[in-house]
């Protein structure tokens, strides 16, 4: 296990690429408490574009994150956003996420 590299506060920028293009991901830290980190996060496209992500697809195209996450020592994710585009505009997302290693541990 690695020691992680967050602080409450800052801001964590990644991004994938999918079939779609780049999609970049902007989070920030809310809370760590031992073994559970809070995210709030922002999901955009190349050009700074919101992109219309769901939950399910959300979480796959973040899966290397949530190892990276794992690894780290963490062992449960909250991700909060508020949708803006799709089929829900203006519902707040707070999911609460159990996290697995590489082997699915």
């Amino acid at each position: 296990m690695t020691e992680h590299p967050f602080e409450v506060g800052e801001y964590v920028e990644l991004s994938v690429e999918t079939l779609a293009g780049p999609v970049n991901f902007y989070a920030k830290v809310l809370e760590i408490r031992g073994k559970f980190i809070h995210l709030e996060l922002l999901v955009y496209g190349e050009a700074g574009e919101v992109v219309d992500v769901g939950v399910r697809p959300l979480l796959r195209i973040m899966r290397q994150f949530r190892v990276d996450l794992w690894e780290w020592g963490f062992r449960e994710l909250r991700l909060s956003a508020n949708r803006i585009a799709g089929a829900n505009p203006g519902r707040f997302l707070n999911e609460t996420i159990p996290l697995e290693g590489p082997e699915g541990d």
